[in-house]
């Protein structure tokens, strides 16, 4: 008999809503059966996310209760300490909870929670998120980027709300970036920097302050940012605080290297020889590492061992993973 899994978090926005289409796909790959019940009664049900987690009532339905917890870490996130403390103390609700880097695998064993966790690397696809050449030549085609300029990508969501508001995401570091940015231009300026994803608000208004050349790409279908990494030289992810993020496969899956703040399992999979980790989240050492990145002889070598890091995390190597996490419910 198939193991049956009621997915409660389809036709989210963004990245969440990416993250529920992989569990729909490949969960059906791993020999699961997938149900959408409105009223589970008797399931393993994977919740939305852990806002809805934390104020759940399927427990009493005799539901099996999944979710993830990604990153909200209140010793460095204090906006998360309610949160977390409404799951801990009603943990007794939850079957499992998916943890996706051992920042988060350490806050819950710290507060000896860790027989409901499990730790699954954000995984990816590399069959879709491969370099192209065709998707490069065109892209610096259409933009006028000359191949003397050194291209440079952010990939996520960095301003609060999704009204178009300026206001900044603190916990993406989005002024980090733009603070790296500003001293890497003023030492560099054949620069173009590539924005995927909702809104950059802030960051635009910045880099139009600072004088860079930027283009802003919003797609409705996840899967249509992965053309972009094949436009870039270098990922920037200057978070505080992150769950994965999913950028850090995609770009290390087309054999862009990734300049990453130590954060989520950026911390735990970059080796200074797949990309590089800074030790602290200051602008100067991030924009220093661009500089030694750039003129690193072995940058190809570093290109391939990325991919070869994002190939042993391609969602189709992840089945034994998942069916022991389900094993035990």
């Amino acid at each position: 008999m198939k193991l049956s899994i009621c997915l409660k978090g389809i036709n989210q926005q963004w990245s969440p809503g990416n993250d529920f289409e992989n569990y729909n796909k490949y969960f059906k790959k791993y020999g699961f059966s997938i149900k959408n019940s409105f009223l589970p009664i008797n399931q393993i049900v994977y919740l939305p996310n852990r806002y809805l987690a934390s104020k759940t009532k399927l427990h009493y339905f005799k539901n099996k209760l999944v979710f993830d917890y990604f990153h909200g870490d209140p010793k460095i996130t204090p906006e998360f300490k309610n949160l977390f403390l409404q799951i801990k103390n009603n943990i007794h609700k939850f079957s499992k909870i998916r943890v996706t880097n051992s920042v988060i695998e350490n806050l819950f064993q710290e507060n000896n929670l860790e027989e409901k966790i499990s730790k699954i690397y954000l995984g990816v696809e590399t069959d879709i998120f491969k370099f192209n050449h065709k998707f490069k030549k065109e892209l610096k085609d259409k933009l006028n980027i000359s191949d003397d300029v050194t291209v440079l990508g952010s990939f996520q969501k960095d301003s609060n709300g999704w009204n178009n508001s300026k206001s900044p995401k603190l916990i993406k570091g989005p002024d980090i970036l733009v603070e790296t940015l500003k001293k890497i231009f003023s030492k560099y300026s054949k620069i173009f920097v590539i924005l995927v994803g909702p809104q950059r608000e802030y960051i635009k208004a910045e880099l139009d302050k600072i004088g860079i050349n930027y283009a802003h790409f919003e797609e409705k279908n996840y899967h249509e940012v992965a053309k972009y990494y094949s436009l870039i030289d270098f990922l920037f992810i200057t978070s505080r605080e992150e769950g994965g993020p999913k950028s850090l496969l995609e770009a290390m899956s087309c054999g862009v290297p990734v300049i990453s703040t130590p954060v989520g399992q950026a911390k735990d999979i970059i080796n200074n020889k797949n990309s590089i980790l800074s030790n602290t989240f200051d602008s100067s050492e991030i924009s220093d590492i661009f500089f030694s990145l750039k003129s690193e002889k072995n940058l190809e070598e570093i290109k391939i061992n990325a991919f070869n890091t994002a190939k042993k995390h391609d969602f189709n190597n992840q089945k034994d993973i998942w069916t022991n996490f389900f094993s035990d419910l």
